[in-house]
């Protein structure tokens, strides 16, 4: 199964959006070791309708900064700096730590951000070892293994690795498809398809959610410009966008 046609997944996590009724504070303590975020703004950013819009800003201090307010739901939020979105964030408790460092991003203190985290983390692995397919072929050619045996065998290795990636995405969502988590994924690797369709990946996500998550108001749109653009494409005619 290879789902790239309707998931992919840049992991800074771009686009992230309102999700499930809860009213509540956010607190986010964040640091950060790199050097040019020193003195200058970040944003918290979540997406509404068709665009991002800020919830809150501060300045980066001696290499610390804190994001605090209120919100009317439980939802994913982006930590921006100027055009760059740096690392999404779960506004579902108030004690949030952020780390940056050049190395890693991290959101930990609640048990969502922690297992967005996590999932981060298991397909950043993936994506470092398929990025790093190119430097392998080199050395192995280098080494003086036959040219054709290595790119036959790494050209595998890249179709193992993409449908590791898709699969990841897709095991997320469904574990988290009633929980924020589940929709705003879902939204993140969406987005940025103009023309939605009920591709076998997505009808294997809705089989198993929810009332909650069918009823997210991104989610509820993209179905229905999937079906009617499902329905388009039997008769011949351009689809719509989203």
């Amino acid at each position: 199964m290879t789902m790239y046609k309707f998931l992919s997944l840049p992991l800074c996590f771009l686009l992230l959006l309102p999700l499930f009724s809860c009213q509540g504070t956010y607190k986010i303590d964040g640091s950060t070791t790199i050097g040019p975020l020193e003195g200058e703004t970040l944003r918290l950013s979540v997406y509404d309708g068709a665009r991002m819009v800020d919830i809150d800003s501060c300045i980066v201090r001696h290499g610390v900064f804190k994001f605090e307010g209120k919100r009317d739901s439980v939802e994913m939020a982006m930590v921006c700096y100027k055009d760059q979105s740096l690392m999404p964030v779960l506004l579902d408790a108030n004690g949030i730590t952020l780390t940056m460092t050049d190395a890693a991003h991290l959101a930990s203190g609640s048990a969502l951000n922690d297992s967005l985290y996590g999932f981060i983390e298991k397909k950043s692995k993936i994506d470092q070892e398929l990025n790093d397919l190119p430097r392998r072929l080199s050395q192995l050619v280098m080494d003086g293994e036959d040219i054709d045996e290595v790119q036959l065998s790494l050209a595998k290795r890249a179709d193992e690795l993409k449908e590791m990636s898709d699969r990841a995405i897709l095991d997320f969502i469904k574990r988290n498809v009633n929980n924020p988590l589940g929709a705003g994924l879902f939204m993140v690797v969406t987005v940025d398809n103009p023309y939605p369709l009920l591709t076998p990946a997505v009808e294997e996500i809705l089989t198993d959610a929810g009332r909650t998550f069918r009823e997210n108001a991104y989610v509820k749109k993209y179905i229905k410009v999937a079906e009617e653009n499902m329905l388009l494409r039997r008769e011949g005619k351009d689809l719509v966008r989203m």
